[in-house]
């Protein structure tokens, strides 16, 4: 669980990808990885390779992954791999499953969805930073020790803002407190990924990877991130938002199956041209009660999908499946409130 070894373990494509990308002869050329997981044998580690922990990587590599153009990832399966994303049979140690891989490839599908025109992913940058004590809109107001604001570019470009990772955090109430001892804000542990539709801001995945399990001897950690989003009823963007302005980046969305079309009345529909004309977005969580290490009881906007119901949706009560979150109105902007091993879709309406 560490946004830096995904991005150090796929610069080695860097030099294939930048060959295709040269000439105007390769540019059409797509790049695909034809064989990957999170490693390249069969490790048969379930503790490591079949949890919570594994769907945010899964999520992670696949989103930074196209943003460096790779177009087409195909994830290496097998029916008793601890990284397979489902067990279709019994074997002498197991029933037939939807295993927790699952929910991060249907995490990555779902983000970069199913819009017609052009689909380009961007890392975004973030800083930790004081907040003003009347920003009480967040998603939750439990727990908050610590906040990072992510800025989203308004025109063509990300905003690269100046990284402060030893300024202090406030919480809802106002009270200042230092950095949450228990959480690294940084680019190890904390990544963001803008989804454009034909340039437009559509879709944000923010993704915790702190570690924590429920037997950690605390509770789970949370931070409060600032999104700095297009204003409510502004233009789309214009002109290329892609990660690298020389490339161009045209993705498709995986075939997740199983009825992933067809969850409730919440999902679906998040491939849609939307543009940026609500006072609201709208939140799904990746998240298990058990934490990095959980291999059941995992979720997704309050849904889970499991072989007793032929891997059909299925709304889990007591779960907030998808979550509406009003903006600032001065400027914009949202706060949101993510857990330590847990990762959001939000959608821009």
């Amino acid at each position: 669980m560490n946004h830096n070894a995904i991005v150090a373990n796929l610069t080695q494509v860097d030099d294939d990808i930048a060959f295709l990308q040269s000439s105007p002869s390769t540019q059409e050329i797509a790049f695909n990885l034809g064989e990957t997981n999170i490693d390249f044998t069969n490790l048969n580690m379930d503790q490591f390779e079949g949890v919570l922990g594994s769907a945010l990587w899964t999520v992670d590599y696949i989103l930074y992954g196209a943003s460096q153009n790779i177009n087409r990832m195909y994830l290496h399966q097998g029916t008793t791999f601890g990284y397979a994303a489902w067990q279709p049979i019994a074997t002498n140690t197991s029933q037939p499953k939807v295993r927790s891989p699952w929910y991060g490839l249907k995490f990555a599908a779902e983000a970069i969805g199913s819009h017609q025109g052009p689909i380009q992913i961007v890392p975004l940058d973030f800083v930790v930073q004081s907040l003003p004590s009347n920003s009480t809109n967040s998603s939750s107001s439990s727990g908050v020790d610590t906040n990072a604001n992510i800025t989203t570019p308004t025109a063509t470009a990300i905003n690269a803002n100046t990284t402060n990772p030893t300024a202090t955090g406030t919480n809802p109430s106002g009270t200042t407190s230092s950095a949450d001892p228990h959480q690294l804000l940084t680019s190890e542990k904390i990544s963001a990924y803008g989804i454009y539709e034909s340039s437009s801001l559509a879709r944000i995945a923010l993704i915790n990877l702190n570690e924590w399990n429920a037997t950690t001897p605390y509770p789970r950690p949370t931070a409060l991130f600032k999104l700095a989003l297009p204003r409510a009823g502004s233009a789309s963007a214009n002109g290329d938002v892609s990660a690298r302005s020389a490339k161009k980046c045209t993705l498709r969305r995986a075939n997740t199956g199983n009825g992933s079309e067809d969850a409730n009345e919440n999902e679906g529909d998040n491939g849609n041209d939307q543009g940026q004309g609500s006072g609201k977005v709208t939140i799904r969580k990746l998240t298990a009660p058990g934490g990095a290490s959980a291999d059941s009881d995992l979720t997704f906007g309050g849904i889970m999908w499991n072989y007793t119901t032929q891997g059909l949706p299925q709304r889990v009560q007591g779960v907030p499946g998808t979550v509406e979150v009003d903006r600032l109105l001065q400027d914009g902007s949202v706060l949101i409130e993510l857990g330590a091993s847990e990762a959001l879709l939000i959608d821009v309406a």
